[in-house]
C-alpha cells in the first residue's frame, strides 16, 4: 500500500476535527455513561465533550480537561500494568480491576452530566439528544489516542525499571 498524499490526510484530519467539535446537541448522560462502562478513558472524554454540548464549559477548559484526562489514564493503563499481581510477572490486569474502573467512571459520568443535562431538556422540550453512534465513535477515538499514549509511558517505565534493576 502507497502512502496517503499531505491532501487526503489534511481532509481526514479536518473531518475529524468537525466531527469531534462542539456542533450537535448534547447525548444523553444515560448513553455517555453505558458507553462508559464499556471505554472508561473514551467515555471520560466524551463526558467532557457532553458538558461541552451542554454549555457547562468553554472549549478551552474542554481541550485543557481533554489533555489532562488523557494524560492520566495513559499513566493509570501503565500502572494497571506493571502493577497488577494477577498478571503474569505483574504484566496483566484482571477482569474485576476494569470492572470496578469502569463502573465508577460510569456512575461518575452520569453525575457530572444530569444537572446540566435536566436545565437543557427543560430549556429544549422538542429537541432530540444526540445520535448514539458519533458518541461511541468519539469514545473509541479518544480511547485509541489514550493508547497511543501510554505507549511512551510504558517504554518509560521499563527503561526505568531496566536501570533500577
Amino acid at each position: 500500500m502507497g502512502s496517503v498524499p499531505a491532501e487526503s490526510a489534511a481532509y481526514i484530519v479536518q473531518r475529524l476535527a468537525r466531527s469531534l467539535s462542539n456542533q450537535g446537541t448534547p447525548w444523553s448522560p444515560l448513553s455517555v455513561s453505558l458507553i462508559t462502562l464499556l471505554l472508561p478513558a473514551g467515555g471520560a472524554i466524551l463526558t467532557i465533550r457532553n458538558l461541552q454540548r451542554l454549555q457547562t464549559i468553554d472549549s478551552q477548559k474542554a481541550r485543557e480537561l481533554i489533555i489532562a484526562s488523557i494524560g492520566v489514564f495513559a499513566v493509570g493503563i501503565v500502572i494497571l500494568l506493571r502493577l497488577d499481581p494477577a498478571g503474569a510477572q505483574g504484566q496483566g490486569v484482571n477482569g474485576d480491576t476494569t470492572g470496578v474502573l469502569g463502573c465508577g467512571m460510569a456512575v461518575v459520568s452520569y453525575v457530572v452530566q444530569r444537572t446540566a443535562f435536566r436545565s437543557w431538556r427543560e430549556a429544549h422540550h422538542t429537541v432530540r439528544t444526540g445520535p448514539w453512534f458519533p458518541a461511541v465513535a468519539t469514545a473509541g477515538i479518544y480511547s485509541l489516542v489514550t493508547l497511543g499514549a501510554a505507549v511512551p509511558v510504558m517504554l518509560v517505565s521499563m527503561l526505568v525499571a531496566a536501570v533500577g534493576g
